[in-house]
C-alpha cells in the first residue's frame, strides 16, 4: 500500500514539474526574437511580434559610432575630440558583433519600463 502511494506521488509530482516547465517554455518563446542588424554598441534591430523594432540594451551605454548631436555632446562632456568618441563607438559596435550576429535567435527580457522616450524597446538580450 505504501509503495503504491509513493509511486503515485512521484507521478503527480512529475506531472506538476512538466506542466511548470511547459509553462515556462511557452513564456520564454513568446519573447524569442530574431536579430536583424546591429545599430551600434547598445542598440539592435530585431523582429518582435512580426514587426521590426529597435531594442536599446539595458545596462549598456556606449559612445556614438556616427558624428551626431549626441557624439558632439559626449565629446564636449568628456574633453575628448569627436573623432575619438566615434572610434570608441565603432569599437563598441564591433564588440557587440562578436556576441550576437544577424539572424541569431535571442530572448528579450523587459524591465518595468518597456519603451524609452524614443519608442525603442528597452530590454536585456
Amino acid at each position: 500500500m505504501k509503495k503504491h502511494f509513493f509511486y503515485k506521488s512521484i507521478v503527480y509530482f512529475s506531472i506538476i514539474l512538466l506542466l511548470g516547465y511547459a509553462n515556462n517554455y511557452a513564456a520564454e518563446h513568446k519573447r524569442l526574437t530574431t536579430v536583424l542588424r546591429i545599430i551600434d554598441g547598445d542598440t539592435l534591430k530585431v523582429k518582435y511580434h512580426k514587426i521590426e523594432e529597435s531594442v536599446r540594451l539595458i545596462g549598456i551605454d556606449t559612445p556614438e559610432c556616427r558624428g551626431n548631436k549626441k557624439a558632439k555632446k559626449d565629446a564636449k562632456r568628456s574633453g575628448k575630440d569627436i573623432k575619438h568618441i566615434i572610434t570608441q563607438g565603432r569599437e563598441a559596435k564591433k564588440y557587440i558583433k562578436t556576441l550576437v550576429k544577424c539572424g541569431d535567435l535571442v530572448t528579450l527580457d523587459f524591465d518595468v519600463q518597456k519603451r524609452d522616450r524614443y519608442g525603442r524597446l528597452l530590454g536585456y538580450v
